[in-house]
């Protein structure tokens, strides 16, 4: 499958940031969460489910259960 030209730049963005700061940084979570969205959209439901579930378990080891950047990972995940 082709990758739309759009969705390009949040992939590079979410690459960069897994060099720089590891795929359990809360600085990750923000890239995982938008390719998610970006995922979804184009009808990959498998590749957003992943990469919601990483960046909820990225911001749950950092926050803990019950933080508010958990829930918004979670809202993102109802959401869809």
């Amino acid at each position: 499958m082709t990758i739309p030209k759009p969705a390009r730049q949040p992939l590079r963005a979410k690459q960069i940031a897994l060099s720089v700061y590891s795929e359990k940084s809360t600085k990750t979570a923000l890239y995982l969460l938008l390719q998610g969205d970006i995922d979804y959209i184009i009808g990959d439901y498998e590749g957003a489910e992943e990469n919601f579930r990483k960046a909820m378990e990225s911001q749950e080891k950092q926050f803990g259960h019950n933080h508010i950047e958990v829930a918004k990972v979670i809202i993102s995940i109802v959401a869809h």
